[in-house]
């Protein structure tokens, strides 16, 4: 049975900053809508977007430089290098946000949240050192390495770990913003 074109419908999202608020809108829709955000969560939402940014690239540029089996003799540099933008974004980034938006003080709300984000990320960060720590010991327990399709070199264990430590860093900042939209 052939589909009209009539009953397909797309609809279109135009997501834009203005002043301080995120505006979106359907394509279909007669009115646009706008979300208002406090400055922690301009800061926080910043913070998330330039880490995974900035280290989703680095970890891509690991990945391939790793597949190509070729070693890294800059990969201290290439840390350093990513640590470096991040703090640059970062700081421009808060200093901008602060211009447009004056910070106000941390109350009971803020700290509630921070520890209920914080208890989040902790639970990602030993999930993720607890499964590395087990590869370790199986691929080190295993008599007959052939098997293994990767070699535990200290350069991937400390990408894995940081790795741990990055999405522990987005998992924070997400749970953040979840719970100020929830309301808590």
């Amino acid at each position: 049975m052939a589909r009209s074109d009539e009953s397909v419908m797309y609809t279109m999202i135009d997501i834009r900053i203005n002043k301080g608020y995120i505006v979106y809108s359907r394509q279909d829709a007669k009115e646009e809508s706008r979300v208002n955000l406090s400055f922690q969560e301009k800061s926080i939402a910043g913070s998330v977007a330039a880490t995974v940014l900035v280290y989703g690239n680095y970890f891509a540029e690991s990945i391939l430089g790793w597949q190509s089996r070729t070693p890294d003799e800059n990969a201290a540099g290439r840390l350093l290098g990513t640590i470096g933008l991040l703090v640059v974004i970062e700081v421009v980034y808060q200093i901008v946000i602060a211009v447009v938006d004056q910070p106000s003080p941390k109350d009971e709300r803020d700290r509630l949240v921070d520890g209920k984000a914080n208890r989040n990320a902790y639970a990602i960060l030993v999930l993720g050192l607890a499964l590395l720590i087990t590869c370790v010991l199986i691929v080190d327990g295993v008599s007959s390495p052939e098997w293994v399709p990767v070699a535990l070199t200290p350069f991937l264990l400390a990408q894995a770990m940081l790795a741990s430590l990055v999405a522990a860093e987005v998992v924070k900042g997400v749970s953040q913003l979840y719970y100020y939209r929830a309301g808590f």
